[in-house]
């Protein structure tokens, strides 16, 4: 595990801030891909979506309800 953790981090996507300069498509397409290739259930990967989400984009997650939060299929 160790020999891939720079490979891994590598793939992962950067955190992402809800900023108007990028672009929210192609980081949740990004984000898609990459839970995919890792196997993520559907809790795992809304724990790393509440993980990556900061700032405003973390602000807005938050204000969602409990039901949609957790559901990957609602978020």
């Amino acid at each position: 595990m160790l020999a891939t953790a720079g490979y891994e981090s590598a793939l992962a996507p950067p955190p992402f801030r809800g900023l108007t300069d990028e672009n929210s498509e192609g980081w949740l397409t990004w984000f898609e891909k990459y839970v995919t290739y890792r196997g993520f259930p559907d809790q795992e990967k809304l724990n790393l979506l509440v993980v990556l989400l900061r700032d405003s984009a973390g602000d807005w997650l938050d204000t969602l309800d409990d039901r949609t939060r957790n559901d990957w299929e609602l978020t």
